[in-house]
């Protein structure tokens, strides 16, 4: 669940082109979605830090480099954070942060869609994992929305659950300026 919170937000920082690029802030939204007994439970994590170039005409040397502080997971409640904050979930005092590091970035056929292959670490399991992408032009900014699934229990986040899903919703709109 969180690790997919992770890459939304690493796409969330992600850059457009090398150049004259700034990020709306306040309209990235990286979120996910997680159900439990039956009914979805919604959170994000609120503080990211990416490292990134995206161009175009370059995308063999295009990267982005992300990290995200464990400890900024949010969904609304309390309890429920302090506890997936805990070793069964998260374990945040072992591991404070989840980290992604791409390894290439790929044009798909149809206009605007790109897949991002990377390393996803989390606790302490590290996957290749592929994200597809979308780049929408609005007006004189840039939206990078990124929609996929991962599973909580390929990261030992959670064990077995008849209560849980194994299966975490991330959804990632990332606004960028130019």
């Amino acid at each position: 669940m969180k690790t997919l919170i992770f890459i939304l937000f690493f796409l969330n920082l992600f850059t457009y082109s090398p150049e004259n690029i700034i990020q709306s802030e306040s309209e990235t939204k990286v979120t996910f979605k997680v159900k439990n007994m039956g009914i979805f439970v919604d959170g994000k994590f609120t503080e990211v830090a990416i490292e990134s170039e995206f161009n175009l005409e370059d995308l063999t040397n295009s990267f982005i480099h992300a990290k995200i502080k464990v400890r900024s997971l949010d969904t609304d409640n309390k309890k429920r954070d302090k506890d997936l904050l805990k070793s069964k979930y998260f374990d945040v005092d072992k591991f404070p942060e989840i980290t992604f590091t791409s390894t290439s970035i790929k044009k798909i056929e149809e206009e605007n869609k790109f897949v991002l292959s990377g390393n996803l670490k989390i606790k302490n399991t590290e996957k290749l994992i592929d994200i597809p992408f979308e780049i929408v032009k609005n007006g004189e900014s840039k939206i990078i929305k990124a929609d996929f699934n991962l599973n909580r229990r390929d990261y030992k986040v959670g064990g077995k659950s008849w209560v849980m899903s194994d299966e975490v919703i991330i959804n990632v709109n990332y606004k960028i300026n130019n």
